[in-house]
């Protein structure tokens, strides 16, 4: 019954004057009823409220904020008096009508002001036993014996000092510095609110378990809330290894102190912001930050609690203002307020079901009026507008403080309690809460962080209207994760629900060193990939050749091919150090130990089947055996190397992929501490997978090079035309060294290389396999080509010399026959004569410089004729045997490719 509000106020004001006492916090007062005389015995509480007015007509008027936290306490009083429990059950235990405690109400208007709140408080100690004051109307001046409301830890702490010093307990539902928590120093004070560390903490893990932030900046006002605000956040973040920055704003903040502050917070490059403060510095600091570029886009901000009153009054941020697109897209943690979470929690809705009814009478709206003769309510503040996060929470303070009261009166029925007593007594009481069991510190009366729920508000705000929704929830008990609410989605200052970045984009230092070697090494490639096809063409024309017939054509095609494929694997690897996407470098990948296994058993098991090949052959004619060794026989060994090889490379690509990845490469960082020097490397989805299928490859491999030596060796002295088994078994040691070094290196050195060095090793091996199979066995052979080139060219200079003495020696013949036996001068006319040639000028041919006839005898004739002879008769002979030599040498070849 709302005629009944009154009653106990009434009651308080109606005592004769002339017999009161002195006041005091205890006022025990006596009236009948048609049962008999009911004995009350009065308590007084004082709220101390920071009130806010708004124009109504021609008049400035409490707000509805305001006017609903008056009815708030009103209703936790009235509800107290009368026992009516829906909305916290346990009201009912202190219910006696025969001999009960009841409460008197009377507020104060601090209007922000530590100083004005603490001379207020100072006013009413002044009561104490000092003459009742009574007064017109439901106005009581009592002394009190509890203080509630206090909404500012900077007014909370002046007051704790006063109240601890005048034995008076102050219980706030809205101071949250921890600092109020140092029992020496406040030792009656006591919160339905959580602590500050309990915020942070709250703040905190959503944006490292939500946003994954490592750094973030905290501006926040120079006073007791936002110091320990602050400090909460910086404790709860290094405990997570994240990194902060603070900046402090004075309380009374100018627009210059605001830019000054941040310009700072600009300076440092953070991307994620945490705001502690209030509604002036609200609305002065975040149109700069968007001016600046520190707000909005793509920086994110996260505003304490103290901002829940937008939930309420959305309206305060204008559309299309630079308020409005500076907060946009911001989050705002604090604990569970609004509609959206707690609809349907049995507090909740039970607090505005009555609070409505209540207050949504003339009779009530009568009676608040008329605890507040010094300014006028807002008209029609029930309706349409939900409580604020802090007004539950205020009904929570005066019924805890009442039922503490109530429970301390019955342990002391003689006398009244002290404030000790009702701290001791508050400490350990229990009610169902706004957020289900609510239950305090015993030491420091704060209330327990398990007792609270925390959400995530998302702050919207279009060119026209601004919203402000709920969006995630933290679970009250363990573990106590964030939950996203269903069917919502939190918008970022860009319009997206794709958190931005942490921090400025990393400007990365990509590893030039490796970039350069790259190119230089696929330079090289080039020039050995270009030396495989020049040797695969020039065994091609060279092929009917004997030097190429001796070395069989088609194993040089398969070194050819094979040194190709080997020297093309270090491409791939090496686009690595270039810009291009990743799934291009992860196919890259891929390729390179399908093409480097498979073009080292293309080019090594060619040498594997010419040293087998060889080796037979030795074995079975020191036994004087025929043999016959067919290609296919000397095929079988190759492909079932390359069987193996392909096998394992399909199970390694199945099992363990390798993909693209870029890793750190040293230890330079930029001005965040994020390493900036990077390099992409080929790893293996699963390294188990793929270290097994690597051994395996390495070991088949290493026992056929093992293999091929061992045959190399035995056949290095084999005499073969050309002297290929020597060279061969030159370029089989040069493998076989190189796979010793890689083996050793992969087994011993490998997990402690850096990727760079592993790429240069691998080239080094790729080119100086390559180098070592092309080089002994080409390059022999294309000198080889060239000495019979030569021989050849020799040999048919000096056939051409034989055919001209033969035919010369025929005309000696011819002129031989036609002489007689006389002294016939024999005349051979040239172009020019002379009158006479003395004999001893005449011995050859060649001394005849001068003329160019020649007379000689008969005798000197018969001489010169018989000397030509015989030379013309040694060289046939020198020209028999050398054809003979020949020939036979022609016989044994042909004998050996017949038994092949």
């Amino acid at each position: 019954n709302t005629k009944a509000m009154d009653v106990f106020d009434q009651l308080f004001n109606s005592r004769n004057i002339d017999e009161l006492p002195p006041l005091s916090n205890e006022t025990i007062v006596s009236v009948e009823s048609p049962d008999g005389p009911v004995t009350y015995t009065l308590g007084h509480i004082a709220a101390f409220l920071d009130l806010q007015f708004q124009v109504q007509g021609n008049s400035s008027v409490v707000n509805t904020f305001s006017s609903r936290n008056i009815a708030s306490v009103l209703m936790a009083i009235f509800d107290f008096n009368t026992g009516h429990n829906s909305i916290v059950p346990e009201i009912s235990q202190c219910s006696n009508n025969r001999s009960s405690l009841k409460f008197t109400m009377e507020f104060f208007n601090t209007a922000t002001s530590p100083i004005l709140g603490a001379r207020l408080l100072n006013d009413i100690l002044l009561r104490k036993n000092k003459p009742v004051q009574l007064q017109e109307g439901n106005v009581v001046k009592g002394l009190p014996s509890g203080i509630v409301g206090v909404p500012r830890s900077s007014l909370a702490t002046p007051l704790s000092i006063l109240g601890g010093v005048n034995d008076l307990m102050i219980v706030s539902n809205a101071a949250s510095s921890d600092s109020l928590s140092q029992v020496s120093e406040f030792p009656l004070f006591a919160r339905t609110i959580p602590t500050t560390r309990s915020d942070a903490e709250a703040a905190v893990s959503y944006l490292h378990e939500i946003m994954n932030a490592t750094h973030l900046a905290v501006i926040y006002i120079n006073d007791a809330y936002g110091l320990s605000y602050q400090r909460s956040v910086e404790s709860a973040a290094s405990k997570l290894g994240i990194i902060t920055h603070s900046v402090a704003i004075p309380l009374r903040l100018s627009q210059e102190d605001a830019s000054k502050a941040l310009n700072l917070l600009k300076d440092i490059g953070f991307r994620y912001f945490v705001g502690i403060f209030f509604r002036s510095h609200f609305e002065t600091v975040m149109p700069l930050a968007y001016k600046m570029g520190i707000a909005g886009g793509d920086n994110f901000w996260v505003f304490s609690e103290s901002q829940l009153r937008l939930i309420t009054s959305p309206e305060t941020v204008v559309g299309g203002t630079d308020l409005a697109r500076g907060v946009h897209g911001s989050a705002i943690v604090g604990t569970s307020a609004g509609d959206a979470l707690l609809r349907g929690t049995r507090f909740y809705d039970a607090y505005t079901s009555r609070f409505s009814t209540l207050w949504g009478s003339d009779e009530g709206v009568k009676y608040l009026q008329s605890k507040l003769p010094f300014s006028n309510v807002a008209i029609d503040f029930a309706k349409d507008s939900p409580p604020s996060n802090f007004e539950p929470l205020l009904y929570e303070a005066v019924v805890a403080l009442c039922l503490a009261s109530c429970d301390t009166f019955k342990s002391s029925p003689t006398s009244f309690f002290t404030a000790n007593d009702l701290f001791q007594s508050f400490t350990k009481t229990t009610f169902e809460g706004l957020y289900g069991p609510a239950f305090f510190d015993s030491e420091t009366g704060d209330r327990s962080s398990g007792s609270v729920m925390y959400g995530v508000y998302n702050i919207l705000a279009t060119e026209s209207i601004a919203s402000v929704e709920a969006k995630f929830q933290r679970a009250i008990v363990e573990p106590f994760e964030w939950r996203p609410l269903p069917n919502t989605a939190f918008v970022y200052a860009d319009g997206t629900s794709n958190p931005p970045d942490n921090l400025p984009p990393l400007e990365r230092n990509e590893a030039t060193i490796q970039t350069f070697g790259a190119a230089l090494c696929i330079s090289f490639c080039i020039v050995l990939l270009a030396l495989s096809i020049v040797c695969g063409v020039w065994t091609y024309k060279r092929r009917e050749t004997k030097v190429v017939r001796a070395s069989q054509p088609f194993f040089l095609y398969i070194l050819c091919i094979g040194t190709f494929i080997l020297t093309s694997s270090f491409i791939p690897l090496s686009l690595v150090a270039f810009d291009l996407r990743d799934d291009v470098l992860s196919a890259a990948c891929q390729s390179v130990p399908w093409l480097f296994n498979i073009g080292f058993v293309l080019s090594f098991s060619a040498l594997f089947t010419k040293t087998r090949r060889l080796n037979d052959i030795l074995t079975e004619s020191r036994s004087l055996k025929r043999i016959i060794i067919k290609p296919v026989d000397v095929m079988k060994p190759f492909f079932l190397i390359l069987t193996l090889n392909v096998s394992l490379l399909a199970a390694w690509t199945a099992l363990a992929r390798i993909e693209y990845r870029v890793i750190i490469s040293g230890n330079s960082v930029d001005q965040f501490g994020r390493n900036d020097t990077f390099i992409g490397i080929c790893t293996p989805t699963n390294r188990l997978a793929s270290k097994v299928s690597e051994i395996f490859l390495l070991s088949i491999n290493l026992l056929v090079v093992l293999l091929t030596s061992y045959y190399a060796y035995h056949s290095r002295k084999a005499s073969t035309q050309y002297n290929e088994s020597h060279y061969i078994a030159i370029s089989v040691y040069i493998i076989f060294q190189l796979s010793l070094f890689l083996a050793m290196v992969y087994g011993f050195y490998f997990a402690s290389l850096n990727p760079t060095l592993i790429f240069y090793i691998f080239a080094i091996v790729v080119l100086s396999l390559s180098l070592g199979i092309l080089i002994p066995l080409f390059v022999p052979k294309v000198i080889a080509l060239q000495d019979e080139r030569r021989k050849d060219i020799e040999k048919e200079k000096k056939k051409a010399e034989r055919l001209k003495r033969l035919q010369r020696y025929d005309e000696l013949r011819a002129m031989e026959g036609e002489g007689d036996d006389k002294n016939i001068n024999r005349v051979t006319e040239k172009t020019a004569s002379v009158d006479s040639i003395s004999n001893t000028e005449m011995t050859s041919i060649d001394d005849c410089v001068g003329s160019q006839i020649i007379i000689l005898s008969e005798r000197e004739g018969n001489k010169l004729l018989k000397s030509e002879l015989s030379t013309v008769m040694k060289e046939n002979k020198q020209l028999s045997e050398s054809m003979k030599s020949a020939k036979d040498s022609l016989k044994i070849n042909v004998s050996s490719e017949s038994k092949t």
